[in-house]
């Protein structure tokens, strides 16, 4: 499989819905008049949040100087990360088995990630400081890099070299043996292997998905293309599904689920069916996703800043009970996106509570209050 280095350079920022209208003018500038045709941009709300990936000239320029979100709602987190792009040769139908074979060796390397399925491929973002160490990685696991010599890494420091925050935790609900702790990252800093056994590191990422609260939106969900060549035909339905949902009636009292992204490759949205059905046939392409899908949202803020294994825990349990997924990290929630004939193995496979987290008849039993914490990557 190959991978692309984008020259892309990118941040993280988070912010409530509730403070969209303190972002409309960078959000829409980014949306419909991108600086260039390979601008890297991503826009992804969902009940919890507004999780925003963007161009570092673009953060400065656009989103950090006009807020007028309160600071302690709006995050910008400060590393700079790097976008890889995955050959999507293999198709949708495999998206699963794809955020695996990135993630795993990623993940077992103490590295965080940001993954990003789109309808034309997949992103998954690093922290440049580390992205030699990616490199190494995935070259040792099969990968092959595009152009690799034409791409500028910057030289690691010695902190590089150390994991992110493993997914065993200590916090006020689950505690680990801090010596076995404290040798581990010892071992790792000195270019040891983790001792952390199979079945162990298993515990560990059942224990954390079983911690972690989950909902089910009632959302019917589609992935399409858009046409940017026909933007001026499709702009208008853009700006209302973004900025005023409460002019459609196919929204359920404001809460919804919407990511647009648009990079090189071309537009990726996601967003309710019944709204995809307004837009003409001829300005989508949604011959790779003909299926109706349905979301798990997962809260992650709990876990803190720079877990490292999210993305290969959730994926890889899913896989092992043969289902496919495309998954959509944002600042503080995993989104998981399968196949609407899988929601129920998918809600038993992750312990989700029928009764307490599904949504229903638009009311969400979902958990929040929860505490909004730097946390760029999974």
């Amino acid at each position: 499989m190959s991978i692309y280095i984008l020259p892309a350079r990118v941040q993280v920022l988070s912010l409530p819905p509730s403070q969209r209208a303190s972002l409309t003018h960078a959000i829409a500038k980014n949306v419909f008049f991108p600086p260039r045709r390979d601008t890297f941009f991503s826009y992804t709300e969902n009940p919890s949040e507004i999780s925003i990936v963007a161009e570092v000239a673009t953060v400065e320029r656009d989103f950090r100087a006009v807020s007028s979100c309160p600071a302690s709602q709006f995050i910008i987190e400060p590393d700079v990360l790097r976008v890889l792009e995955i050959d999507a040769a293999v198709g949708l139908d495999n998206a699963g088995q794809r955020i695996i074979d990135v993630s795993a060796p990623l993940a077992r390397a103490g590295i965080s990630i940001f993954y990003l399925s789109t309808y034309q491929t997949d992103y998954v973002l690093v922290k440049e400081r580390r992205l030699w160490q990616v490199v190494q990685t995935l070259q040792e696991h099969g990968f092959t890099f595009a152009d690799l010599d034409t791409v500028e890494i910057p030289a690691e420091s010695p902190s590089a070299l150390l994991p992110s925050a493993p997914l065993f935790v200590t916090n006020d609900d689950y505690t680990v043996d801090a010596d076995g702790e404290a040798d581990r990252l010892a071992a790792l800093a000195s270019g040891g292997a983790p001792t952390q056994t199979a079945d162990s590191q298993a515990q560990v990422m059942a224990d954390m998905r079983s911690r972690c609260p989950k909902t089910v939106l009632s959302h019917h969900l589609s992935m399409v293309g858009l046409n940017r060549d026909h933007k001026d035909a499709w702009a208008m339905q853009v700006l209302q599904l973004l900025f005023y949902p409460e002019l459609s009636k196919h929204t359920r009292s404001g809460r919804r689920f919407v990511s647009y992204t648009v990079t090189g490759d071309g537009v990726s949205l996601v967003t309710d069916s019944e709204v995809l059905a307004e837009f003409d046939e001829h300005l989508i392409n949604c011959s790779q996703t003909p299926t109706t899908l349905r979301l798990v949202q997962v809260q992650l803020a709990s876990l803190g800043y720079d877990r490292y294994g999210i993305v290969y825990s959730m994926s890889e349990t899913l896989r092992s009970h043969g289902i496919n997924l495309l998954y959509l990290s944002t600042h503080d929630t995993a989104n998981i996106i399968v196949n609407d004939v899988d929601l129920s193995r998918t809600c038993e496979t992750l312990g989700v509570n029928e009764e307490r987290d599904v949504e229903q008849n638009g009311n969400e039993y979902s958990h929040y209050g929860m505490p909004r914490q730097s946390m760029c990557a999974h």
